[in-house]
């Protein structure tokens, strides 16, 4: 039988955890999809054609794909405590960056960066609810972040 008892200490840590998770969670999904929010504005602004906004819309993608794996290393081995705020101070700035642009290149390199901050997002939550959540706990946990 599985104790599901915690400490009010603990308890207040993991809901703290669930909401700034969450939270995160929204800016990431919020930050990926800016682009095709704005996507006929920036392309008038910038002069770019359809195909350019299919690459502009992929840099992310692909960026954000190959930096899975090397995120969650870096997770395990740096922690989440480090990892998490600079991976959101990372895609930030990208973002940040995204809103002075003034060509294709300079976007694509945003865009890119953007995803590579955004890589160690999913890594960490699931370390967090790793660390902090009971094994009967955590799939509720999991969805709540998700």
């Amino acid at each position: 039988m599985v104790n599901l008892t915690a400490s009010p200490r603990i308890k207040r840590i993991q809901r703290t955890a669930l909401v700034l998770l969450v939270v995160s969670g929204v800016v990431n999904y919020i930050d990926r999809a800016a682009l095709a929010v704005g996507n006929p504005l920036i392309r008038q602004d910038l002069g770019l054609s359809v195909a350019d906004m299919g690459l502009l819309l992929s840099a992310f993608l692909w960026a954000y794909a190959f930096a899975q794996l090397p995120a969650g290393a870096l997770v395990d081995r740096i922690g989440t405590r480090l990892m998490l705020p600079l991976s959101l101070a990372i895609w930030s700035i990208a973002q940040l960056f995204g809103g002075f642009v003034s060509s294709f290149g300079q976007m694509f390199g945003a865009r890119m960066v953007l995803g590579l901050g955004e890589a160690p997002q999913f890594p960490s939550c699931a370390r967090v609810v790793r660390d902090w959540f009971n094994v009967a706990r955590r799939g509720t946990a999991t969805g709540l972040w998700n």
